[in-house]
This record gives C-alpha cells, structure tokens and sequence, in this order.
C-alpha cells in the first residue's frame, strides 16, 4: 500500500529498514536530482525494496517512450512498472506496450483520463493530491471522482505533503499511496504514543524509598 516517492540510495535503504514501504515511484525531477543515471537509479530501488518500481519515460513521442520504457522494464519485466503521461502519445505508447509489461498513466486530473487510461491498458493512474489541491481546491474531491470510474485500475496518489492529505487520499478512494520518506517516518509518530509508552515505562520501574515510605 506504502510505496517510497524518491530516488535516492539513502531514502530507500531507509525505507527498506522501515518495514512498511513496498515499493518506489519516481519522476523525471527526482531522478534528475539524485545525480545517476535513470537505469541505475531503477537498478538500486530494484535491489533494495521488494515491491514495484514506478519509472517515467521522458520521451514525447509515443515511439520514444515505448523504446525506453523497453530499455528500463528490461531490468525486471515482473516489478518495473512505467508510469506513462496521460496525453495521445503516452496512451498510443501503452496499448503497443500491451501485455509486455505493467504501466499506469500519471499526471491525471479527471475522470475521462481514468476512463481512456483504462481502455489503452493501464494498470494504474497515479494523480497528484497536494496539485490537485493548489490548482482545483479539492484535492480529495477530485480523488473520489476519479475512484468512482477506476474501477479495475489501481489508484496511486501522489503528491502527498503530510499525514494528513495521506489519510484523505486513502479516504477518498487511493489503493497505494506513494509518500515522501519525511512523510513515511511521519506517519509512524504521534505525541500521545510517546506519552503512553512514558507512562510505561514509569510504570515498570521498581519502586524507590521515596514512594514505599520505608527508609533505605
């Protein structure tokens, strides 16, 4: 359900130590920033996390995106997934690419994408929820559009800035989120916990002088 949105070696082996991160998606920014080149940045996050590992082409054409979305899924037909754009060439590039290997469709904002990206053969749509937010207002409104007319497609949002908008994602209909590490380790974490396991632990300590009333 919990996918890594990152290309770095340090975010996955740490979300691999996690326990409860699956997978990876990652976009043509984040591959960019990480400083490697796109194969071997797949390559890493196909060695450290067990789960699926969400590759963008950059190609425009849909020829170009089917000849590097070939090269990449090479690596592991069974867990590259690609994440194609929902625009003619990328929907053209998935319907060649049908039955070769696992895609979804990214940069969705509407329910007829949804519909188009399932009949080119998509696996997956992959919306921005903090995008959708800042450019719509309704992030999670939007979610629940797109869900009611997914039907056999796997929603996996994206764009998730807190714990908050990834229980609204889930909320609004999303199968698989794919969170930044700060957010993943965030989500692990509430004050009250911290308080309750303090109390555990005072708990359990042996009682002193000071509380049983008998001098030592």
């Amino acid at each position: 359900m919990l996918l890594l949105d990152s290309a770095l070696a340090s975010d996955a082996h740490r979300a691999a130590e996690l326990g409860y991160v699956s997978g990876a998606t990652t976009n043509p920014t984040l591959i960019a920033q990480s400083g490697q080149p796109a194969r071997e940045v797949i390559a890493m996050l196909l060695a450290t996390l067990p789960g699926p590992v969400f590759y963008q082409p950059i190609g425009t054409t849909s020829e170009a995106i089917v000849a590097e979305g070939r090269a990449i899924a090479s690596l592991d037909p069974s867990r590259v997934v690609l994440k194609l754009p929902c625009t003619l060439a990328g929907l053209a590039a998935g319907a060649r690419l049908r039955g070769e290997v696992d895609y979804g469709f990214t940069a969705v904002f509407t329910p007829a994408q949804v519909i188009v990206a399932a009949a080119a053969g998509g696996r997956y749509v992959l919306p921005y929820l903090n995008r959708l937010t800042r450019l719509v207002g309704d992030g999670p409104g939007i979610i629940r559009q797109l869900a009611s007319v997914a039907r056999d497609l796997e929603l996996v949002v994206a764009s998730i800035k807190s714990p908050e908008e990834a229980v609204a994602a889930l909320a609004a209909g999303a199968h698989r989120l794919t969170l930044p590490l700060a957010v993943l380790e965030a989500m692990a974490h509430s004050p009250l916990t911290e308080l309750a396991l303090e109390e555990f632990q005072r708990a359990s300590r042996p009682p002193t002088s000071a509380t049983t009333g008998h001098a030592p």
